[in-house]
């Protein structure tokens, strides 16, 4: 094969293009258009609901404090019970959340599983008021959460189709 033909080729196909490109009416190019802009729409919208996702998921972390157990020990030590308005202690779970008087939002412990039960006694002798709690997660954010991400990939399919299906029409 010489170098002549791989040129020669490259300029039948750039012919061919040509004039397929000329059998485009306006009418054609402006679906085209329209085409082009529905992909960018469905495209932001797909960001706007990852966006809306991820602001939602940051919103669920907890934003309070972690106080050491080291920390938590020297307060039942020295006697400063009055200062824990109330402790939640979920069932399996290592961590104990502490509601300081005064304080915004609760603080979290991480007790060694092998201090949890003296920990709990110490806390109750001491007076300060214990809730114990199944460890469940909240069925009705758990079912908001499934139903937005379903509508959102919804949405982006059908987009995905519609544009796909112009596409199929435009070139029969």
């Amino acid at each position: 094969m010489t170098a002549a033909k791989p040129f020669q080729l490259l300029l039948l196909i750039k012919l061919c293009e040509i004039a397929a490109m000329q059998n485009y009416n306006a009418q054609s190019i402006a679906d085209l258009r329209r085409l082009g802009s529905m992909k960018v729409l469905g495209v932001f919208f797909l960001t706007i609901m990852l966006a809306i996702i991820v602001l939602s998921v940051m919103s669920i972390r907890p934003q309070d404090e972690f106080l050491a157990y080291n920390q938590l020990e020297d307060m039942l030590k020295k006697g400063n019970t009055d200062q824990i308005a109330r402790v939640i202690v979920t069932k399996g779970d290592p961590v104990i959340q502490l509601k300081i008087a005064g304080a915004e939002g609760l603080s979290y412990v991480i007790v060694p599983e092998t201090s949890r039960e003296s920990l709990i006694n110490q806390l109750s002798n001491a007076a300060v008021p214990l809730d114990f709690r199944d460890k469940t997660k909240s069925i009705f954010g758990g079912v908001i959460d499934f139903v937005l991400s379903v509508v959102a990939l919804s949405v982006g399919v059908v987009l995905v189709f519609k544009s796909i299906r112009v596409l199929i029409l435009k070139a029969q």
